[in-house]
């Protein structure tokens, strides 16, 4: 049944106020209406059961009511709801309060809890400010903006949400400051194709990830503390973000992964306890990376993959059970004026074929060696400043190279060890000597050693017998033969190249008659898409057709990862 406020109630008083003085209102059948401004208040806080109100005017408010059902603005400039409680929103409406190009519009004080659908929405350039509000127990989201709507947040809590505490959709734009949200279901903060500030929240027990960034070009999260997150607390695709000076600890993923040529500064954070690389730049991303504490990290401490640039400035890293630095596939790669303290396997390593400059860092007690280059990574690594005792100041495998020089390794005991058939150069390290491997140098400090007979890249690496068989799940490395491979695997063994988990492996299926991509025709198919094992295309159309379909552009598999296939180890 549909009706004006005004015939239920009697006409508003000289103040335009209505007040309501019984203890229960029931118009649970009901569609109320109001057509005029005005002021709903009770006397003694009631309990008003509604279907729901739909509003058409300026200058509603509301105060001290417990409502169930749903309230619905439609242009309803500048109303105001305060200490109000919500629960049980009509479904039809598609949220307790609901806002359709509403602007000036204050909730404070108010509670939302036992929703079934969302707390709020606002869609059509609705414009809200919600400050000193509590969610609790919902079923679906706490906070849904689409469509050029804005919401400032402060001094709010967002416990135990079944959905996002918000999600932003289409354009829309949040500023959240000083509030809490914690023991999500789903992701914390979703923003897709929308902007978000988050500054001074608290971000914890999430079941997903904390914050999730898609298509964003304008996102900062800044001086947040983020904890125990079962996935990763950061995950930015294809956006641009500044992530500053936040505490981020106890992380099932990553601290920060950037993927889809993301582009972020990320300064002056503290990250510890965190099971996967605590910050990774991977697919064309680009990254400033300056002044972070990094410690007690079970995997790299920064890793780059596939990334377009990175520069790693000025960052401390302690404790890191895996290397300091991880660099794969990835060309511009600048690392300056770190501290790398107690990292287990090395500082940094650069495989893949990847370029890695590294100057004025220092290194203490960091594996067998500084510094690792194997599979065809290099390194331009001068003036860093190396303590502890080391087996070598570089350890060089399947074909790893470098230029190094004016470092200080004072208790390595050897200047490099390992072996490689490409090109080295040692040049005025203390306390060795000058020497390479390049026969063209005519330096007569350097001293000319042989180059390393190139490996077969054909056998596999463990047993130097079988021809290699299968790509590893999900690094892509082919390495092994059959027989080795599926061991390392029944045996819970890491990758031998990049140590990452094996949880599969796959056979190749050619999908083309030669070695020219079957999609541009042009360039030399030296990919693999991962899970499935297809090959036929090059690295470059598979990773734009699975950025757009997200399939394989062979076989359509879902979750698709494109792979190159190096001829380097």
């Amino acid at each position: 049944m549909k009706m004006g406020f005004s015939d239920l109630f009697g006409e508003p008083d000289e103040t335009g106020s209505i007040y309501l003085s019984e203890k229960l209102y029931e118009f649970k059948d009901f569609e109320l209406t109001i057509d005029a401004p005005l002021k709903i208040v009770s006397i003694d806080r009631c309990v008003f059961n509604v279907d729901r109100i739909i509003c058409s005017c300026p200058n509603v408010y509301f105060n001290g009511i417990d409502f169930t059902g749903s309230i619905v603005f439609r242009a309803a400039h500048g109303f105001m709801i305060s200490d109000c409680t919500f629960a049980e929103g009509n479904l039809g409406s598609g949220g307790s309060i609901v806002l359709t190009r509403t602007k000036g519009a204050v909730i404070n004080k108010c509670k939302f809890t036992k929703t079934q659908t969302t707390a709020l929405f606002l869609e059509y350039e609705s414009e809200m400010q919600l400050t000193d509000c509590s969610f609790d127990d919902l079923e679906s989201d706490a906070l849904h903006l689409s469509a050029y709507s804005e919401i400032i947040v402060e001094f709010c809590s967002f416990l135990n949400i079944k959905g996002s505490a918000i999600y932003l959709v289409s354009d829309a734009y949040a500023m959240v400051s000083n509030s809490t949200i914690s023991n999500i279901s789903s992701v914390g903060v979703s923003v897709n194709h929308s902007r978000a500030d988050l500054l001074k929240c608290s971000i914890s027990y999430i079941s997903v990830n904390g914050i999730s960034v898609s298509g964003s070009n304008s996102m900062s999260i800044e001086n947040c503390d983020i904890h125990h997150i079962d996935s990763s607390s950061i995950s930015l695709n294809g956006s641009v973000a500044v992530i500053n000076s936040n505490k981020i600890q106890e992380i099932d993923g990553n601290a920060v992964i950037m993927q889809d040529s993301s582009f972020a500064s990320i300064t002056n954070n503290h990250i510890s306890s965190v099971s996967y690389p605590a910050i990774a730049v991977l697919s064309m991303s680009s990254s400033k990376i300056e002044g972070n504490f990094i410690q007690k990290g079970k995997k790299a401490g920064i890793c780059a993959r596939f990334a377009k640039s990175a520069k790693i400035i000025r960052n401390e890293l302690i404790d890191i059970q895996d290397v300091g630095v991880s660099v794969s596939d990835s060309t511009d790669v600048t690392i300056e004026g770190n501290s790398f303290h107690g990292c287990i396997i090395a500082g940094i390593e650069s495989f893949n074929d990847s370029h890695v400059i590294s100057e004025f860092n220092y290194f203490s007690n960091c594996g067998k060696s500084p510094f690792l280059c194997y599979a065809g990574g290099g390194m331009q690594s001068s003036n860093n400043d190396i303590e502890g005792v080391y087996e070598s100041m570089v350890r060089f495998s399947t074909n790893g190279k470098g230029k190094f020089s004016n470092n200080k390794a004072l208790e390595c005991k050897a200047q490099y060890s390992g072996e490689t058939s490409q090109i080295f150069l040692f040049e005025k390290n203390d306390p060795f000597k000058s020497v390479s491997n390049d026969k063209t140098l005519s330096d007569s400090s350097i001293m000319i050693v042989e180059k390393s007979p190139d490996t077969n890249h054909e056998l596999c690496i463990k047993c130097k017998q079988n021809p290699r068989s299968g790509f590893f799940s999900p690094c892509g490395h082919r390495i092994y033969c059959k027989e080795c491979a599926e061991k390392a695997m029944n045996n819970n063994e890491d990758c031998e190249l990049c140590r990452f988990p094996i949880s599969n492996i796959v056979n190749e299926y050619e999908a083309s008659q030669d070695d020219t991509c079957t999609l541009c025709t042009e360039k030399k198919t030296k990919c693999v898409i991962i899970p499935c094992g297809h090959t036929g295309v090059c690295y470059d159309c598979a990773y734009d057709w699975i950025k757009t379909h997200g399939t394989c552009p062979v076989c359509r598999v879902s979750k698709a990862s494109p792979k190159i296939i190096h001829d380097t180890y």
